[in-house]
């Protein structure tokens, strides 16, 4: 690891340039060339990094499922109800902007007017066009955990991954921190198996394999319904 000369936060040693502050930590003044070769060169190296490489996932040590914790996130009822309205209200928001976008523009009024109100209505087109694809994005997962228990997805905008047991929706995550490091590990999925990430380098990782955790998953949710199971805070609509 770097130790960024202006901020003295440490980086990966493959950065020139500290993902912090932005400064220069060459080992040699570099020319207007070099420095743009090598900030393309960093952000490739972070973009890579955005996911588990096959080398770090080959390499991760295997650990305890123990290290992770579950959480109740809505029944599943609720959880299919709620995507099924978010679909119904974002495709029939999509229908009366395109039809108030037609209905303008056929419409005879300032130029300006209605240029403005067509660029309007199509941009919320887009908002409501994405959305409408997201939800049912998540429709389909549902119905994909739902069809296996223990099958995790990641589904919802800051929460981790989720599974299907019973009637209801949970997630896991950990509250595990990095040996290496000190700082918090959080969750991520690579072919059926679960990886415990650092958040301050990536490259310190720790494996759990699917039947580590599925064994570990069905003896303590068979056991004790109630185990370990927070409600958790917020309105359904934010997920």
């Amino acid at each position: 690891m770097k130790v960024c000369k202006k901020c003295q936060k440490e980086f990966n040693d493959n950065l020139t340039f500290c993902p912090f502050c932005g400064a220069e930590n060459a080992d040699k003044k570099l020319t207007y060339f070099e420095k743009k070769t090598a900030k393309e060169q960093d952000k490739e190296f972070i973009i890579s990094k955005a996911s588990i490489q096959d080398e770090d996932a080959k390499n991760a040590k295997e650990i305890s499922a123990d290290n992770l914790t579950v959480k109740l996130v809505t029944p599943l009822k609720k959880a299919k109800l709620l995507s099924i309205l978010k679909i119904a209200s974002s495709a029939i928001a999509l229908v009366m902007l395109l039809v108030i976008g037609f209905l303008v523009a056929n419409m005879d009024i300032n130029k300006n007017i209605k240029l403005f109100t067509i660029m309007g209505a199509f941009l919320l087109v887009a908002v409501c066009g994405s959305l409408l694809i997201s939800e049912i994005y998540v429709m389909l997962a549902i119905k994909k955990i739902e069809s296996e228990d223990f099958s995790l997805r990641k589904i919802y905008y800051m929460l981790g991954p989720v599974f299907c047991y019973g009637n209801n929706v949970y997630e896991i995550n950990t509250n595990m921190q990095c040996d290496d490091c000190n700082e918090k590990m959080h969750v991520e999925l690579k072919d059926d198996d679960v990886y415990l990430v650092c958040n301050k380098n990536r490259e310190h990782i720790c494996k759990i394999t699917k039947d580590n955790y599925i064994l570990y998953l069905k003896d303590k949710l068979s056991i004790n319904n109630n185990w370990d199971i927070i409600k958790l805070r917020g309105a359904l609509w934010n997920f």
